[in-house]
């Protein structure tokens, strides 16, 4: 089960890995996993009525893992390595470190640390 767009969808895979990443950010180094998803028997409602010409490449729903739809990413693509995982990797550094962080903040410093 997974979010597109806030709406609820099954996502109904075949095979999952988990892999572990070190990933290097401006303020240190975090651990982050990624639950690669692969074998797709439904990917939501955004394939269904797109006939598959689009959908999401992967979502977060709070149990500390990205879940990412394998065939959407290139894994030594510069678009994989600092829009998902440093992206993604600076939000958990900053959840860990500020209790009280807004979304808002969230976003700005994860898009800086793209930039940088």
């Amino acid at each position: 089960m997974g979010r597109t767009s806030g709406y609820y969808g099954p996502y109904i895979s075949k095979v999952e890995e988990l892999r572990h990443y070190k990933v290097e950010l401006p303020e240190g180094t975090q651990d982050y996993a990624v639950k690669f998803l692969d074998g797709f028997i439904m990917k939501s409602w955004l394939d269904y009525i797109s006939f598959g010409e689009t959908g999401t490449g992967g979502w977060s729903n709070g149990d500390g893992l990205i879940h990412c739809v394998r065939a959407a990413w290139d894994l030594e693509s510069e678009d994989f390595q600092v829009s998902l995982l440093k992206h993604e990797a600076q939000h958990a550094m900053d959840q860990a470190r500020y209790k009280d962080i807004t979304n808002k903040e969230l976003e700005y410093r994860a898009k800086l640390v793209e930039l940088i």
